[in-house]
């Protein structure tokens, strides 16, 4: 009899999800989640079989440690029929070989684009502080509202759903900024563009008369 190959089969635990934060994200996708849970496999991730599923679109999953994965959301548009076309909620599962994935009831829910309309004011002293109200659409607070000027991130109170009121942080130097809205605690923003002017303050030089 000659010598065959040796196959060698691993099994592997089926994994846990407890949870994903955030807890939602655009429905054009791109939002990276991180999911929480048990036995996920750093041996699975290094062959290349690591997924999580999001209802039945599967993406690869990039392995932190046993407890967690990371995952970037597909478009909601992908998810199939039972999914309504705007939003919706979907279970988020993971797999440590590509076939068979974890049965739990983690959900990660699409919410429509937020959008940026207008400013008012649409500019503000570099020393900030200024009370920015930010018009648009879709706005939120259930999952985080905040409000980024440049690479300046603050909390924003939700008015309406058209209407957030923000405080712009301070900055270094006057110039234009983008103010983006996120709805879901800083993970994603709105790209709409609508800039805000920092200003240099006014100084005193020198009070006349002296005496």
């Amino acid at each position: 009899i000659g010598s065959g190959s040796t196959t060698q089969f691993a099994v592997l635990a089926l994994s846990i999800v407890s949870y994903v934060t955030p807890q939602q994200g655009r429905q054009g996708g791109g939002t990276v989640v991180t999911v929480v849970g048990e036995q996920f496999s750093q041996n699975a991730a290094r062959l290349g079989y690591l997924r999580c599923r999001f209802n039945q679109t599967v993406v690869a999953a990039t392995f932190v440690n046993t407890s967690t994965v990371l995952c970037t959301s597909p478009p909601l548009a992908t998810l199939g029929a039972s999914i309504g076309s705007v939003t919706g909620s979907v279970r988020v599962e993971v797999s440590n070989n590509a076939a068979d994935f974890s049965s739990s009831e983690a959900v990660f829910a699409y919410r429509a684009e937020v959008h940026v309309q207008s400013l008012l004011p649409a500019s503000g002293a570099t020393s900030g502080g200024s009370l920015v109200q930010v018009h648009g659409s879709n706005f939120e607070s259930a999952g985080g509202l905040h409000c980024r000027f440049g690479d300046g991130t603050v909390a924003g109170t939700l008015v309406s759903a058209e209407v957030v009121r923000c405080h712009a942080p301070a900055r270094g130097a006057a110039g234009l900024v983008a103010v983006e809205v996120s709805t879901n605690g800083g993970h994603d923003f709105s790209r709409s563009g609508v800039t805000f002017t920092y200003r240099a303050g006014a100084t005193v030089a020198a009070l006349l008369p002296a005496n």
